[in-house]
């Protein structure tokens, strides 16, 4: 019947004193909120950056190499303890134009499973030519998808040697696991700082061997990121890979000396050959010059014995002409001697035609006299001997027209001759002149094909003099050659990921600290609360203990107004909390962080009871030290007003509202000693009534 009216007064406690309920759940479901809010920040920071690293399949462990990765160590890799997967990946860093300014980019292949990109506009590249590119510097540059970018190596080798290519046309924007904030890593070239990242297919490289190896732990997947379960796996697959470390940087070293002494041995060979060749060239060289060189002199003795066979022909031509100018003279003499005996034979017939003329004058003068007949006799002897001599004459005059015409024949002929051989002297001296010409060209052609072949001779010497000298390097190189060095990274060497777990273990120390001081001032609060509850209800309290109830009955009423309040407080405070403020926490560190868009948020059930815990000892405690302090009087004292503690300067009012007197002129109270008379001189028992 007691606990019944003592239940029903507890309701009806809570009901009355609705506002100062409220105001402990209040203050402790905030306190709650916090406390559990910004510790379970930490977790589900850890649980939102695994989840994303989880989605997009993050590596574990990087393995980069001073002489680059093979196959082999891949497949090594892959059977070391503690090996989840594997898989091998060609970078560069390479400037790119941007503007006025060239800045460093980190050129990548895609990989087939592991760190995979966010496309964000666009389309990935299915093409040798072809790239997606840093969403970030894409939104800060004047470039757009579609464009050609060109790339250079930044240093004395070519980009060629690294890339297929150095022109590729963009064709998306993407965002990679690899870099979850604004550092893009340092470089060697340039600036030597990354600007940007450019992912290309891997048949885009020209690369015998792969520059880095990516690595997922096993089981490293299923553990949470940035946890120390997570690091001790990890750290497990790293020592792993360093036991098998100092085999393969030797397997590689022996690979690449081998391969290097072979290059060298076929550049010995090739060295040797071609001093062969070039002997065997000189040999034919100097055979081909002397064959040319007795050509040309054979063909200026041809020429010089021309010349002398020219100049006789010459002196003959000479000669000829001198005894036809002769002849010709004979000749034109001999014409005018005939013509003059022409003329006079001439004469003689007209002298013989005139003496015929007086015969028939003087025989038709019919004379017949001896002397007109003597002088005809005579005159007929006459005329016959002057017919004779004219025939003769005639006879003489037509032998040497015929003779002087024969000579002038002669003549002509000698003159046609003559011009003939002149026209072969000339062609002769046309033909010196030509075979001239071509002995200077041939000669030329000797001297120019002399100095090619001692051009060539030369550099075929200087040739293999610097093939030698570079194989002597070579040599030299392979012998101080350096051990390839293995550096094995894991995720903790990627620009921000460890800025990012930092930023957790932030939250966590706040964590640690800022709630504490709701607690208190919860605590104050309940305190200050509770106090004042237990004096308001001082008669009360002793009422009950009047009438029998125990402390521990009349303590439980005000314990479990307390409890309740804070239980409600802390469940109120922990269901909100956990949820709303590490979802403001992790999407606020999205600013850092814009393409980390994964927010786990688990309610975690250690920080709400370590909460709710913390909430009830404060409140519980404040609740029984104000219970505690009150019931250890008496009930009978407990129904009088509280004592008034005097001070120097007046009344301690701070006991009781009831007892608040205002002490005047430094006097006692006038109340307080009537009243403690009337107890004191009566028994309990009446003081009770």
């Amino acid at each position: 019947m007691k606990k019944r009216a003592l239940r029903k007064d507890f309701y009806m406690e809570i009901r009355r004193s609705l506002g100062r309920f409220l105001s402990i759940f209040f203050i402790v479901a905030i306190g709650c909120a916090f406390f559990s809010g910004i510790r379970a920040s930490e977790p589900d920071m850890r649980y939102s950056g695994d989840a994303y690293f989880d989605n997009k399949n993050m590596m574990d462990l990087r393995i980069i190499s001073t002489m680059g990765l093979t196959e082999d160590d891949v497949k090594a890799a892959s059977k070391a303890e503690g090996i989840g997967h594997v898989e091998g990946r060609y970078s560069v860093d390479a400037l790119l134009a941007d503007g006025d300014n060239q800045i460093v980019v980190h050129v990548m292949s895609m990989l087939p499973t592991m760190n995979e990109i966010q496309l964000e506009d666009g389309r990935l590249p299915n093409k040798e030519n072809e790239c997606v590119v840093d969403v970030d510097y894409m939104e800060k540059s004047k470039l757009k998808i579609g464009d050609t970018i060109t790339f250079s190596s930044g240093t004395d080798a070519e980009v060629t040697d690294s890339l297929k290519t150095d022109t590729f046309r963009i064709t998306g924007t993407v965002s990679s696991p690899e870099y979850i904030a604004f550092q893009r890593g340092s470089t060697t070239i340039g600036n030597g700082s990354v600007r940007a990242f450019v992912y290309v297919q891997e048949e885009s490289f020209a690369m015998d061997v792969y520059t880095e190896i990516c690595i997922q732990a096993a089981g490293a997947k299923e553990l949470t990121a940035f946890t120390s379960e997570y690091e001790d796996t990890v750290a497990k697959a790293k020592e792993n890979i360093e036991k098998i470390k100092e085999q393969r940087q030797k397997a590689r070293y022996t690979e690449i000396v081998d391969e290097a002494n072979g290059k060298i041995a076929e550049a010995e060979a090739e060295v040797t050959d071609a001093q062969t060749k070039l002997e065997n060239g000189k040999a034919e060289a100097a055979a081909k010059l002397a064959d040319a060189r007795q050509k040309l002199e054979n063909a200026q003795a041809q020429i010089d014995s021309g010349k002398v066979q020219l100049e006789n022909s010459k002196a003959e031509v000479a000669a000829t002409e001198q005894t036809l100018a002769q002849k010709q003279t004979e000749v034109q003499n001999g014409t005018a001697a005939l013509d003059q005996g022409i003329v006079q034979l001439n004469q003689q017939i007209e002298q013989l035609n005139a003496v015929k003329a007086q015969y028939e004058a003087l025989k038709e003068s019919g004379m017949t006299d001896e002397e007109t007949l003597a002088a005809l006799e005579q005159m007929s002897m006459q005329i016959q001997i002057g017919d004779a001599a004219v025939v003769e004459a005639q006879a003489q005059i037509d032998q040497t027209r015929a003779q002087l015409q024969y000579a002038q024949g002669q003549i002509d002929n000698g003159y046609a001759q003559l011009e003939a051989a002149r026209q072969q002297i000339a062609g002769a001296e046309a033909g010196i002149i030509s075979g001239e010409q071509e002995i200077a060209s041939g000669w030329e052609e000797y001297y120019a094909g002399e100095a090619e072949a001692n051009a060539e001779i030369a550099e075929g010497e200087q040739k293999i003099a610097e093939a030698q000298a570079e194989l002597a390097d070579a040599k030299a190189e392979v012998a101080e050659l350096e051990k390839p060095k293995w550096y094995i990274y894991d995720r903790n060497d990627l620009p921000d990921y460890s800025g990012y777990g930092d930023n957790a273990d932030r939250m966590k120390a706040i964590g640690e600290v800022f709630p504490v001081i709701f607690f208190l001032v919860a605590a104050l609060i309940s305190l200050t609360t509770m106090t004042r509850m237990v004096e308001e209800q001082r008669t009360q309290i002793g009422t009950l203990k009047a009438l029998g109830y125990s402390r521990r009955s009349i303590a439980g009423k005000y314990l479990g107004y307390a409890f309740w309040a804070t239980v409600g407080g802390c469940v109120s405070g922990v269901l909100v909390g956990e949820k709303i403020l590490p979802y403001i926490i992790v999407t606020a560190y999205g600013i850092m962080y814009p393409h980390m868009n994964t927010a786990v948020i688990p309610y975690n059930l250690y920080y709400g009871v370590s909460a709710s815990l913390t909430a009830l000892l404060c409140t519980m405690g404040a609740t029984l030290f104000s219970c505690y302090k009150e019931l250890r009087e008496q009930a009978a004292e407990l129904c009088l007003p509280q004592r008034i503690k005097t001070v120097s300067g007046g009344i301690d009012a701070t006991k009781g509202t009831e007892s608040r007197i205002q002490s005047i002129s430094g006097e006692d109270s006038i109340l307080v000693e009537p009243v403690q008379f009337y107890l004191e001189g009566n028994n309990p028992e009446s003081a009770a009534l």
